[in-house]
């Protein structure tokens, strides 16, 4: 049996519907795409993820884009706010690609790699905060 394990997306929007004080009926999906369509068939009513899983269903003219989750807007969706600029901060998340694993680096990746590992502890740091106000706790430790 296949375990669906929860992303910082995920644990994102929770934390904005807990802090916001909505109550809203979690459905969960192992299929992300079939969620995106679902939004655009109406049968259910918001979904957080990748732009790139929503965006058939946007060109479609089936949903509509409200924020997007990092602290800088997309140039592909100049129009489109940040959850920051929206007025709910507690949305906000960014998505973090890398390279890991290299010993020998030029200078410059090594520079790029620094940030990144920044980059990468700050939104450590984010998701402890948020897992904490969830009640979600590591089984492997005492504490997030």
């Amino acid at each position: 049996m296949q375990r669906w394990w929860p992303g910082i997306t995920e644990f994102t929007l929770d934390y904005f519907v807990q802090t916001a004080g909505l109550h809203l009926q979690k459905v969960p999906y192992r299929d992300i795409v079939q969620a995106a369509t679902d939004v655009g068939e109406g049968r259910i009513q918001i979904f957080m993820g990748s732009y790139a899983v929503l965006q058939p269903q946007a060109h479609a003219g089936r949903i509509k884009t409200l924020v997007v989750t990092g602290r800088e807007r997309v140039p592909l969706l100049p129009d489109v706010p940040t959850a920051i600029e929206a007025g709910f901060p507690a949305l906000e998340v960014e998505g973090l690609v890398g390279l890991s694993g290299i010993k020998r680096l030029s200078p410059e990746l090594r520079e790029g790699a620094a940030e990144f590992a920044a980059a990468v502890e700050a939104q450590r740091a984010r998701i402890a905060t948020i897992a904490q106000a969830l009640g979600i706790r590591s089984k492997h430790s005492s504490s997030v």
